[in-house]
């Protein structure tokens, strides 16, 4: 505890939520390529070559956090990145730790790779070349992204005047202030 802010919750990456995010993800790619499939079902999907396939797979998967990276430079903080193997998964992440920020600027950071990368999914659509790397990368996006979505979920429901920190990774703290307190950590935070 410390400025008046105590820890109110934490959002790990444990067994039970690497579980959940693995089947939500799977959940979600499923719908995704149905979905970019019907939308753009009129126009020829040539089959990338794999090397294609797998800089567009790695391509994706880095450009999602360098933008959750922009998010964080976006509202001031100074972005971390890193990645690991927990839980028998691997995954990418970023974080600013000792950074708290306020529920509209976590929202911001959290959810910008989803809405400008699969902006230009979509986009990429239109253009008969770039269809399947279009469905690829929208796919993998979102599908990649159930982590990032849950933790959305978690932040949206929380109440006014919490402080969030992507401290290490992944892991997020929502911090609500201690009754009583009237310390001016959230003046000082972003």
């Amino acid at each position: 505890m410390d400025g008046g802010y105590e820890e109110a919750w934490v959002f790990g990456f444990t067994a039970k939520s690497a579980a959940g995010t693995a089947i939500g993800g799977l959940g979600l790619t499923i719908l995704c390529l149905f979905g970019y499939g019907a939308l753009f079902w009129s126009r020829p999907m040539p089959i990338p070559s794999p090397p294609l396939f797998i800089l567009v797979v790695v391509g994706t998967l880095v450009v999602h956090e360098l933008v959750h990276g922009l998010g964080f430079l976006l509202v001031g903080a100074a972005p971390r990145f890193s990645a690991g193997f927990k839980v028998g998964m691997p995954f990418l992440f970023t974080t600013s730790p000792g950074r708290r920020l306020t529920k509209g600027r976590m929202l911001l950071v959290g959810a910008l790779p989803l809405i400008l990368i699969d902006l230009v999914a979509l986009a990429m659509g239109f253009y008969q070349p770039t269809v399947i790397g279009g469905m690829l990368v929208f796919t993998l996006n979102t599908g990649g992204a159930a982590g990032d979505i849950w933790m959305l979920a978690l932040i949206a429901r929380s109440p006014a005047g919490m402080l969030f920190e992507a401290d290490a990774g992944p892991r997020m703290a929502g911090r609500r202030r201690r009754p009583g307190s009237i310390g001016g950590e959230f003046a000082r935070s972003l």
